[in-house]
């Protein structure tokens, strides 16, 4: 068990020029002052049994029970040119947050003989339950102080549960000496649902405010399955595989009635050569291809303000990455390693600002951008300074 408290001071300066379609220029200058104060509770307990001298099982608990307290504060300057304030307004918000989470895994591995032949079996189980409360209060003032119009207050409380299920099997096969098989599958799903109830005051009570009020439904299931040989020679290692992921998933933005349905299927092939030149000599030559899917935040399409011209919001349309890499290695005497890399990634998911030109407004979300080409070089070598 562990616990830890944690006080963290952020300020943020923003200035920045919007201009709408007709060419008029708005400039903003912001300052926020973020201070948070967290409190994290961590758990963990497991044990193993071996039910034979060839059979262990195993079950691991472990899980957190965090929270954290915001009280910010927010002043934008704004105007229609450099240095000259029309108006201003100042938001303060606080915003009290609570995380859970549980996660249960039950584990199973048997030796099936000495030559190395063995299978694993893994279920395992995780609950999130998170939840937010936040209180936004703008008031809007005239360049003199006075008051320019009555304040907006807003009350938002969006509970988040997410549920993980996962059923994982891997063998291993030693054929013969220099040839290793190794094989599995895993069968996962995943269920979150995040409901954002916003309300306003109106004649000094709150009331449900339908333009902010959401509720987003995700659904995802991954049948995955992978083969993998490797084979000894006398200077030559090889190691070839290929893993297969069917995904269904469903975003279901239920206030809007917006689903976003997908289902695709994907191959990830990988490749690993390594050959012994000579006793100070190696040279090896890697490739592989892999996915990264948006996470789960990335795809609520909920909105966090900051004021209402600074907020960041989600992205349900998001599409996973792919990409493929290229590696070829060299090590001299066993210490000098040289590595060039190549990567090549597709609908690369990248954090933006984008403008509202009808609000004015600045937000930050997640898109994806058509192709990132990555190139890189490492060079490393132990160096003894002194005998000690």
């Amino acid at each position: 068990f562990s616990h830890n408290d944690r006080n963290r001071e952020h300020n943020l300066n923003i200035r920045r020029i919007v201009t709408d379609s007709a060419g008029n220029k708005t400039y903003f200058n912001q300052y926020s002052s973020l201070p948070s104060d967290h409190h994290n509770n961590s758990y963990r307990l497991g044990a193993d049994y071996e039910l034979t001298s060839k059979n262990k099982v195993g079950f691991l608990v472990n899980g957190y029970f965090n929270n954290e307290q915001d009280i910010n504060t927010n002043k934008t300057f704004v105007g229609t040119q450099p240095g000259v304030t029309d108006s201003y307004l100042n938001t303060l918000s606080e915003i009290d947050q609570s995380y859970h989470n549980f996660a249960l895994n039950l584990n199973d591995k048997l030796e099936i003989d000495t030559s190395g032949q063995q299978l694993t079996v893994d279920l395992d189980y995780s609950k999130f339950n998170n939840n937010s409360i936040a209180h936004y209060d703008t008031y809007f003032y005239l360049p003199d102080g006075s008051t320019q119009m009555p304040p907006n207050l807003l009350k938002n409380q969006t509970p988040s549960n997410i549920t993980i299920r996962t059923a994982k099997v891997d063998y291993t096969l030693p054929i013969n000496k220099g040839l290793k098989l190794e094989t599995g599958f895993k069968l996962s799903g995943v269920k979150t649902d995040n409901n954002l109830q916003a309300q306003k005051q109106v004649g000094g009570k709150f009331v449900n405010d339908s333009t902010l009020t959401n509720r987003f439904v995700y659904d995802e299931k991954i049948d995955a399955g992978y083969v993998n040989l490797t084979r000894n020679f006398k200077n030559t290692s090889v190691q070839a595989g290929v893993r297969a992921e069917y995904t269904s998933s469903m975003g279901d933005l239920i206030t809007s009635k917006e689903v976003v349905s997908r289902h695709y299927l994907n191959f990830f092939p990988s490749v690993f050569i390594n050959h012994t030149i000579n006793d100070k000599n190696e040279i090896g030559l890697n490739y592989s291809r892999r996915i990264d899917r948006p996470g789960y935040d990335d795809l609520n399409p909920f909105v966090y303000y900051l004021d209402q011209y600074t907020y960041q919001k989600g992205n349900p349309f998001l599409n996973p990455q792919y990409t493929n890499n290229f590696e070829l290695n060299y090590t001299y005497n066993h210490t000098i390693n040289l590595s060039i890399g190549y990567s090549r990634t597709t609908d690369v998911i990248t954090q933006i600002l984008e403008t509202d030109p009808v609000s004015k407004a600045t937000f930050q979300t997640n898109l994806n951008l058509q192709t990132q080409n990555s190139y890189n070089i490492n060079i490393n070598s132990p160096f003894t300074i002194n005998s000690w």
